[in-house]
C-alpha cells in the first residue's frame, strides 16, 4: 500500500512517514486549496490512500488568518475528500481535538 500524505511535515506526519510506503509532498508542490493542484500531483504520484492530515492548526495564526485557516482547513479537506471519492482512493482524515468557531 503506497500512501499519499497531505501536512506530512508535521508532527504525525513525520512520524507516519518514517514507518509507510508513502509520499510527502510540501505544501508548494501539493496545495489542498487547489483542486487542479490536487489533480495535477497525484496523476504524477500514484497512490493507493491518502492520509489527510493537513491542516492550520496553531489558534494564534488562526485567529490572525480566519480565511486562509477556512480555505485550508475546510475547504482543502472537501477537495481531498472529493479528489478521493471521484478517484476511489481510501482516505483516513486526522483532525486535531481543537474546534475553533
Amino acid at each position: 500500500m503506497r500512501y499519499l500524505i497531505t501536512g506530512g511535515y508535521g508532527l504525525l506526519g513525520r512520524q507516519l512517514s518514517s514507518n509507510l510506503n508513502c509520499i510527502v509532498p510540501s505544501h508548494v508542490d501539493l496545495d489542498v486549496t487547489s483542486p487542479a493542484s490536487i489533480k495535477r500531483y497525484a496523476s504524477r504520484h500514484k497512490a493507493d490512500s491518502i492520509l489527510h492530515l493537513a491542516a492550520i492548526c496553531n489558534v494564534k495564526i488562526v485567529d490572525r488568518n480566519k480565511e486562509q485557516a477556512y480555505k485550508v482547513n475546510t475547504l482543502g479537506t472537501r477537495n481531498i475528500a472529493e479528489f478521493a471519492l471521484n478517484h476511489n482512493l481510501k482516505i483516513v482524515y486526522i483532525s486535531s481535538d481543537l474546534v475553533f468557531p
